[in-house]
């Protein structure tokens, strides 16, 4: 218990204290929180124990009236935006609220907190890649051309949102649960709105009228529930198996809170954000919320249809999404589809692993979280070290920049390559997929989804990987990154710390040969090295004489679009995916 009160008040009273920090000894201060939290999120995962609690009397209060500003709030940026899709949802949430709140009873005895194995591990997610991400958005923010009191609200708002997303993966009250789901939107709309130019404003109010669609879905659940006697809580859905329809209605919240189509979206908006936006959006926290919430409603929806088309429309994500990311030139959107595709994957496990193969699913999730995080500073550096955005303006990036290069390059072969924890994390998916394809027959769409899926994803990383080995004719003189730098500091964490996965994997007790760990190694390691020292100098630095024409040559890349009637047709299809998932809580 004092361990997560410390998770969720640490950071309220840091980021109360960052206004009177000076701004120099800021990035201090921020690892030693990040030293803190890690540990107690490591503590508490280590030390499995469940415990609960509830609000009094007074945070109950609380509790509405933060609600009813909130959706005021929304409203009143709506109105004042010009956006009727935000305030007409404003509305319809005002008017759903005020029915739960006139209807809600009193006396469930239910607590308002479940503390538990799951809420522990995501708890290690959302604090470890988390903290460290605001750590490296101090040297970040610093490097913006604006006001000091601007850049500590930023920091501001990334550090609340750490203490919000520690509460939203331990709340048992489908109320709490609506609350803080609201504040996650609300932290969106405004990192992703901070630069206040006329795309991030866009991008913004696309994030907030996007997610307020999962909160309407999960105040209509609330008000079945109430219909049918069924008390508010996560723990009561779990009791009573006749209310699919509300277990539906919930997760079809968390699909949109990840991002899946026809929301992908608003997560690809992010990408006009800060760099730490992206970071702590993609790949620690709140699009994480996808897998989290559907793993623990699993239990409900076991062996129904429910589970069935969540299962189908995860796989179709997973490999629809990776398809979507080849067609992209920006780094980070290419970094964005690759995070939808794998929350498809993650979705698509959550409803198959149940309690006796979690892991699987534990593995994906926090390697794909430190994998993410790495290659999305690394994106930030790029961008204000090297004034690089597109992949198309990578060529020769392992000579000009060979530190951040190589990191690049250890993100990829992390996620795709063994020994390390991804790989092995869609190797067992794949084994339990095999394993149980005749009790279901839908397995053979996840099965074929994780083939194929795999398959592009590599195409995909590998098409960004062709760039960085190239190098042009003309570039004689070729820059040297400093290694011990502020901005190093997060990345250097994240990459000891998917080293040490392969040795986790590796000493875990799983049956490997160590010629492919070997081979593995050497792959990431020793062709990135002999490509810089470029033992074919003059053969392929050379261009053809044209009699004084100028020649233009790149080097060629795999990629893939879609027309304009597909890509409706996806929209559909992502439409009609959430329309099955209500209708079969219907049945």
């Amino acid at each position: 218990m004092y361990l997560f009160t410390i998770l969720v008040g640490l950071p309220i009273v840091l980021a109360v204290g960052l206004w009177w920090i000076p701004f120099r000894f800021l990035q201090a201060f921020m690892f030693v929180f990040s030293f803190f939290v890690s540990l107690c999120s490591a503590l508490l995962f280590l030390s499995p124990s469940t415990f609960s609690f509830s609000l009094g009397s007074f945070f109950s209060t609380a509790v509405i009236v933060i609600d009813t500003l909130l959706i005021l709030y929304f409203l009143k940026e709506g109105l004042g935006l010009k956006d009727k899709r935000v305030w007409i949802l404003a509305l319809i949430q005002l008017g759903l609220f005020s029915l739960v709140e006139s209807s809600i009873g009193s006396n469930y005895g239910r607590a308002d907190f479940i503390i538990d194995e799951l809420s522990t591990f995501m708890f290690t997610v959302i604090n470890i890649v988390g903290s460290l991400i605001v750590v490296y958005a101090v040297w970040y923010i610093d490097k913006e051309s604006i006001s000091e009191n601007r850049k500590r609200f930023f920091l501001c708002v990334l550090i609340l949102f750490l203490s919000v997303m520690n509460l939203i993966v331990a709340t048992n009250s489908l109320m709490l649960f609506f609350l803080l789901f609201e504040l996650t939107t609300l932290a969106s709309y405004l990192l992703i709105g901070f630069r206040k130019n006329e795309i991030s404003i866009h991008n913004a109010l696309k994030a907030l009228w996007m997610n307020q669609i999962g909160g309407v879905f999960i105040l209509i659940a609330v008000i079945l529930g109430i219909f049918y006697k069924t008390a508010p809580y996560f723990d009561g859905l779990m009791e009573n198996g006749s209310m699919l329809v509300v277990v539906s209605l919930i997760a079809m919240a968390g699909l949109v809170k990840g991002a899946q189509i026809p929301f992908d979206s608003w997560l690809l908006g992010a990408m006009v954000a800060p760099s730490p936006v992206s970071a702590i959006l993609h790949s620690a926290t709140m699009v994480k919320l996808a897998p989290f919430v559907i793993l623990k409603l699993a239990p409900a929806y076991e062996h129904t249809i429910v589970g069935q088309s969540i299962m189908v429309f995860g796989s179709f994500v997973f490999v629809i999404a990776g398809l979507y990311g080849l067609s992209r030139d920006n780094f980070k959107e290419i970094l964005g589809y690759s995070t939808i595709s794998l929350l498809g994957l993650m979705i698509a496990m959550a409803t198959i692993v149940g309690n006796e193969h979690k892991d699987i699913l534990y593995i994906i999730i926090f390697f794909h979280a430190i994998s993410k995080a790495l290659l999305f500073l690394l994106a930030g550096i790029l961008e204000k070290n090297h004034n690089v955005k597109n992949i198309s303006d990578m060529d020769g990036l392992l000579h000009k920049a060979p530190l951040s290069t190589s990191m690049i390059m250890i993100g990829f072969a992390t996620i795709t390559l063994p020994p390390f924890g991804l790989f092995f994390g869609k190797l067992f998916s794949i084994e339990l997929v095999a394993s149980n394809m005749r009790s279901d027959p839908t397995y053979l769409f996840l099965l074929a989804a994780l083939a194929v899926g795999s398959a592009i994803l590599i195409l995909l990383y590998f098409k960004v990987a062709s760039l960085l080995f190239s190098k042009n004719a003309k570039d004689e003189a070729y820059c040297s990154e400093k290694p011990f730098t502020c901005e190093m500091i997060s990345p250097y964490i994240f990459t000891l710390l998917l080293m040490c996965s392969a040795f986790l994997i590796v000493f875990g007790g799983i049956e490997i040969p160590l010629i492919y760990i070997l081979g593995s190694l050497l792959l990431i390691f020793v062709i990135p090295f002999w490509l810089k020292i470029d033992p074919f100098k003059n053969v392929d630095r050379v261009k053809e004489y044209h009699c004084g024409e100028q020649g233009h040559f790149g080097v060629a890349q795999w990629s893939f679009s879609f027309t304009n009637g597909i890509e409706k047709t996806i929209l559909l299809t992502g439409i009609v995916a959430f329309i099955a998932i209500a209708l079969g809580g219907l049945l």
